[in-house]
């Protein structure tokens, strides 16, 4: 029986999870996608927390649809908020979503802003 989009993502994501760890040297950029929203955190997977995140569910970004620049807008703020917490390195973890379209916006931006992947 085949399963469905969201198990494929998510065999995908684990697959690319057994290779990305994020220390607090490099943590880790995870993006999630929704039909309406976007997420990004910066990870310390040793001490399980969280050191920045941004979403367009936030005042700056809220009430607009989720396109391209909305998804620039995320990575620009969630790379500030990365820079202000003392980290300029992390490692990309796309969530098993494709590399393009509103997941390569917010990267780009991310990049932009100065966080190095």
């Amino acid at each position: 029986m085949r399963g469905t989009r969201t198990d494929a993502r998510r065999r995908r994501h684990f697959r690319v999870r057994k290779s990305v760890q994020g220390t607090a040297a490099q943590p880790r950029l995870a993006v999630f996608r929704s039909n309406k929203h976007i997420y990004a955190q910066v990870i310390d997977d040793v001490n399980g927390t969280t050191i920045a995140s941004a979403s367009s569910q936030e005042s700056a970004v809220k009430g607009k649809s989720l396109t391209v620049d909305t998804a620039s807008e995320v990575g620009i703020l969630v790379a500030a908020r990365a820079k202000d917490a003392g980290v300029s390195k992390v490692s990309f973890d796309r969530g098993g979503f494709k590399y393009h379209g509103r997941i390569r916006a917010l990267a780009d931006a991310a990049r932009e802003t100065g966080l190095e992947f």
